[in-house]
């Protein structure tokens, strides 16, 4: 018996005895403003290339006076060079919520994030570049909406990135719930194309994916309620570069 256990051990696959190598944990992150349990670092999101460069992003949130109507968040950046092994001193690079990140072959990438309600009752979906060249980060860019003063919440966005650099952020608008995207083009200044209607009946929290070898991105989302009491999952088609 003992022999026949010898030989079933033996003819196993050899991934059942793989194991998840990882490195020990170390933290990116500044100390937080505010450490109770309503503030602090947190939302963190990643991106990779094939080189192994990276960028996080996340967000940190400090809480002074009414903690419901005085909160500051603001959006943090690190990115991480796989030549040097090394993350680099995080930055705050805009102020806001739910951000998103994406990177392309040559190490630069964009980050978005949702601002808002602003003073006037606005929303943005914002949006900063990484040049990996320079190892700097943008100014702050608006991503074009609808309206010019949205009066009502934008949210969910996200983002990808071709290999090539050329991006695609998409989001649900909550003024008419639809699903709207804009494209950067990589070579020119940074700036976005007016948005574009992707939903036709209704849309909310989008999500984006894309083959990194192609220019075609795929979204899908769900509908709200339709008159006929259902929602669905619906899809499309996007050419980032046409």
């Amino acid at each position: 018996m003992k022999l026949l256990i010898l030989l079933s051990l033996l003819l196993l696959p050899l991934n059942c005895y793989a194991v998840i190598a990882t490195t020990t944990p170390i933290t990116i992150s500044p100390l937080a403003t505010d450490q109770t349990n309503l503030g602090g670092n947190s939302l963190a999101q990643v991106a990779t290339n094939p080189s192994g460069n990276a960028v996080a992003v996340w967000q940190n949130t400090a809480l002074g006076g009414n903690i419901l109507r005085n909160t500051v968040r603001t959006i943090v950046a690190a990115t991480y060079s796989s030549i040097t092994g090394i993350w680099s001193t995080s930055l705050t690079i805009g102020v806001g919520y739910d951000p998103q990140v994406a990177i392309d072959s040559s190490g630069n990438a964009i980050a978005i994030w949702v601002n808002g309600p602003q003073s006037n009752l606005s929303w943005a979906i914002q949006s900063a570049y990484f040049t990996a060249a320079t190892g700097t980060w943008s100014a702050v860019v608006n991503i074009p909406t609808v309206r010019p003063l949205q009066n009502k919440a934008l949210y969910t966005p996200h983002i990808v990135m071709t290999a090539a650099g050329n991006a695609m952020v998409v989001w649900s608008d909550g003024f008419n719930d639809q699903i709207y995207g804009s494209n950067f083009l990589a070579g020119g200044p940074f700036v976005w194309t007016t948005p574009t209607q992707i939903s036709v009946t209704s849309g909310v929290f989008p999500q984006i994916s894309l083959a990194t070898t192609t220019e075609v991105a795929t979204v899908v989302w769900q509908t709200t309620l339709q008159t006929a009491a259902k929602i669905e999952i619906q899809s499309s088609f996007i050419l980032i570069a046409p």
